[in-house]
C-alpha cells in the first residue's frame, strides 16, 4: 500500500512542486512528507509556504461483543474505524512542521469488514 500511496502522492504533488519552487526535487518533497506519515496520505496540493495534505486514519480493533451491540452476545467482532483529515504543513529550514489538522466529516465505521 505504501508504494502505491507514494506514487500517488508523487503525482499529484509534482505540478504544484515545479510550480512553487523551481529549485527543489519533487521526488525529495515527496519523500520528505510521506516520512512523516504511518497512517495512508496523499497530497493534493503544494502551497508557496508548505503543502496540504489527506490523510486516512485507520484504526482495527478485535473485540468481545459483552453487550450484543453487532450481533450474538460474546461474539469476537474486528471493529474498522476510518477517519479523514485535511493537515497542512510549512516548511521550515530544512524540514516540515504541522500546522493544522481538520478532521473531515465524521468517522466511517465497519464491523467484521476488511480494511481497505
Amino acid at each position: 500500500m505504501r508504494a502505491l500511496t507514494t506514487v500517488a502522492l508523487l503525482a499529484a504533488m509534482a505540478p504544484a512542486v515545479r510550480a512553487a519552487s523551481p529549485a527543489r526535487d519533487t521526488f525529495v518533497v515527496q519523500a520528505e512528507l510521506q516520512s512523516l506519515y504511518d497512517e495512508e496520505s496523499a497530497a493534493s496540493s503544494l502551497t508557496r509556504d508548505g503543502a496540504v495534505t489527506l490523510v486516512t486514519l485507520t484504526t482495527v480493533h478485535d473485540v468481545i461483543d459483552e453487550e450484543g451491540r453487532y450481533g450474538r452476545q460474546g461474539a469476537r467482532h474486528t471493529l474498522t474505524e476510518s477517519t479523514r483529515y485535511k493537515d497542512t504543513w510549512i516548511q521550515v529550514g530544512d524540514g516540515w512542521k504541522q500546522q493544522s489538522r481538520e478532521q473531515l466529516g465524521r468517522p466511517s465505521q465497519r464491523v467484521d469488514e476488511p480494511a481497505g
